[in-house]
């Protein structure tokens, strides 16, 4: 697919990774 998809799926993923961390910190 195009490389902006691409991009757009790792930025969407880490923000879900982030969520996810600071959920299980607190």
């Amino acid at each position: 697919g195009p490389l902006y998809l691409k991009i757009a799926q790792c930025y969407l993923h880490l923000k879900e990774n982030e969520k996810a961390v600071h959920f299980s910190y607190k």
